[in-house]
């Protein structure tokens, strides 16, 4: 009887403490993700934007002028930065392209 109380007392503990990304909706505000799912374990900064992200274990939220831009999780956050990443590289290789034309003129 003790283990299986032990072993119920684990498990709603565990999912208590569960973050659910799913209620992170854009347009809230840092106040609110943090009272959803805690402080993030990393947040990345990028300055220049007024954006960061917000990394936990398994998702990343992005955050654009303390308010949610996006929730995803890290293998959907992973996929999308591999399309950037070759769209990217498709526009310069466009203006590369551009460029030696110009050159040759």
């Amino acid at each position: 009887m003790k283990k299986i109380i032990l072993t119920l007392s684990f498990i709603l503990a565990v999912s208590c403490n569960k973050a659910d990304f799913s209620k992170i909706k854009v347009g809230m505000a840092t106040k609110e993700v943090v009272h959803l799912v805690g402080e993030p374990k990393e947040k990345q900064e990028i300055a220049l934007l007024g954006a960061s992200y917000w990394i936990y274990d398994t998702h990343i939220v992005a955050m654009v002028d303390n308010k949610v831009e996006g929730c995803l999780t890290k293998e959907e956050f992973g996929k999308q930065m591999i399309n950037f990443t070759k769209e990217t590289t498709k526009v310069l290789d466009t203006l590369d392209e551009s460029l030696k034309a110009l050159d040759s003129i």
